[in-house]
C-alpha cells in the first residue's frame, strides 16, 4: 500500500536510513526543529538502507559521492543552511 512516511534525518556528515525499497523522496524540512525526510513508500516493500550526507553552505564537499540533492533547510532563523544529498555507500 502506498503511503507517506516521515524519517528523522539528524544533521551529521553521513547517515543511513532504513526505508522501504524504491521509496520516492518528497522533501526535507524541519518539524519542531528536527530535520526530517518525507517519502512516498510502498509499505509492503522490503526494507533497504539508503545513505545520506548533510553539508553546510560554505563547507567542503570533497569526496561526496552524491546521487542527488534531496533538499535544503534553514535553522536558527536562516543563520545556518544545510543541504541534504543522497549518496552512494
Amino acid at each position: 500500500m502506498n503511503t507517506i512516511w516521515k524519517f528523522r534525518a539528524p544533521i551529521q556528515d553521513s547517515l543511513a536510513i532504513e526505508m522501504p525499497r524504491e521509496a520516492q523522496l518528497l522533501c526535507v524540512q524541519t518539524q519542531r526543529n528536527t530535520p526530517c525526510i518525507w517519502a512516498l513508500v510502498d509499505s509492503d516493500a522490503p526494507i533497504e538502507t539508503r545513505h545520506f550526507a548533510w553539508r553546510g553552505t560554505g563547507h567542503p564537499c570533497g569526496g561526496l559521492k552524491a546521487i542527488g540533492h534531496v533538499g535544503s533547510i534553514q535553522l536558527l532563523g536562516g543563520e545556518l543552511v544545510f543541504h541534504l544529498f543522497e549518496v552512494s555507500e
